[in-house]
């Protein structure tokens, strides 16, 4: 990677940990300093997730004009056999009635403006036992990594992308470390079988990030990006979706791995303090709303462009039901705040939220290619232990917590 784009973080964050008297690791105040920063020596990636859609792929032209440098369809569905089994835009033909496949077709069609088309495996539906099954047992594994393989290279992809979720109360570091290995073996094995072929990972919004890849496998060479799914932080029915600071909130993180700030920010502070290369990492946004309907629902609502940008959200309230909602401004807002912590790109699900009129992908594209350059300095203040912070949000006794709904969190 350029070394133009390394975190403007790196030269003078210094994280520092300290055990509090609750026995949590807290992280404490770091003063960032930095020179400006500019972006201009390398493309800040945009990649846009495909699931389904309203209308047919073709007709959502901007996945075809370069407005996406990569493109990511989703999901081929593993079992713990290795068997994989396409399904939503990852199709690659019809089979029943209602599929919309993003075929070979579409593929060609994207990559000729120049965008790299990726495949992702796995997605919130699937257990995490079932990688630890397939990476457990030696024929699985080989026949799920030449399953993979077979696929990419039937229908012309430009790489794997490796959605590993289906965290639980019951996943532990050692199931994580296993998975880890597998991630790598996997992409290894693309990479020789297709060269040039890319291999990117993605991260838990918040609180299963212990569970995410590890630092070793994002930042190891076989690894080209991964990609933090910054939204979904439910804690009540219409909190921001994935608010960017919320200053004055704690979240506990699981395997007792301390407390951070319940925000994009507190989850970006995690993966620096951990050692995660953050010129790697792309910072998601959603073209949902926190009851998961889409933008395309409520475009013509109101006028978005008179509604408040909330200032520590950067995310805008609908102003009928309290939903909360990324507009054109917030888009522009949250891409701003992702490049002055040394990002690698932005990273949306999904393009069919949308619609076909393509005005956020048009945001994200505008604000993703603008060439100002980014001065700084910014103080970063993480939190203190969760036994001095009242009013703080902790996981409920349930132990439930879904990627794709409420996450359990209480106000105490």
């Amino acid at each position: 990677m350029d070394a133009s784009r390394a975190s403007p973080i790196k030269a003078a964050y210094v994280p520092i940990f300290m055990k509090g008297t609750s026995g949590f690791l807290s992280l404490l105040s770091i003063l960032l300093l930095a020179a400006p920063v500019s972006f201009s020596h390398a493309e800040f990636a945009r990649v846009g997730y495909i699931n389904s859609a309203s209308s047919a792929w073709e007709n959502y032209t901007q996945l075809f004009d370069h407005t996406y440098t990569h493109i990511i369809t989703t999901f081929l569905i593993p079992d713990g056999t290795g068997a994989i089994d396409p399904y939503d835009a990852a199709k690659p033909v019809v089979v029943e009635e209602g599929d919309n496949p993003f075929g070979i077709v579409l593929i060609n069609r994207a990559q000729a403006q120049g965008s790299k088309v990726l495949v992702s495996i796995g997605g919130s539906t699937v257990s995490y036992k079932v990688y630890t099954d397939i990476a457990s047992d030696p024929n699985a594994k080989a026949n799920f990594i030449a399953n993979v393989i077979d696929f990419v290279s039937t229908y012309d992809y430009d790489g794997v992308d490796a959605n590993f979720e289906g965290w639980g109360g019951g996943t532990k570091a050692a199931d994580r470390d296993i998975v880890d290995q597998l991630i790598l073996d996997l992409a290894q094995n693309v990479k020789d079988a297709c060269p040039g072929a890319l291999f990117t990972v993605t991260l838990a919004p918040l609180y299963y990030l212990p569970a995410s890849p590890s630092a070793t496998v994002v930042n190891s060479d076989l690894i080209d990006m991964a990609h933090h799914m910054s939204y979904d932080f439910m804690s009540q029915k219409y909190p921001p979706n994935g608010p960017f600071r919320m200053p004055g909130s704690v979240l506990w993180l699981a395997w007792d791995e301390g407390t951070v700030e319940r925000s994009v920010w507190g989850a970006f502070s995690y993966l620096y303090a951990k050692g995660y290369n953050l010129s790697k990492i792309t910072g998601g946004i959603p073209f949902y709303l926190t009851d998961h309907s889409s933008w395309d629902s409520v475009r013509n609502d109101t006028d978005w462009s008179l509604v408040s940008l909330h200032a520590s959200y950067l995310e805008k309230q609908h102003p009928a039901d309290s939903r909360w909602v990324n507009d054109p401004e917030a888009i522009e807002a949250k891409i701003a705040e992702y490049k002055k912590i040394g990002l690698s790109g932005v990273m949306e699900w999904q393009v069919g939220k949308e619609g076909t009129t393509g005005d956020l992908s048009q945001a994200l594209y505008d604000a993703a290619t603008k060439q100002d350059p980014l001065v700084m300095p910014l103080t970063i203040n993480f939190m203190p232990p969760l036994a001095d912070c009242p009013g703080s949000y902790r996981r409920d006794s349930g132990g439930a917590y879904g990627l794709r709904g409420d996450y359990g969190w209480q106000s105490h």
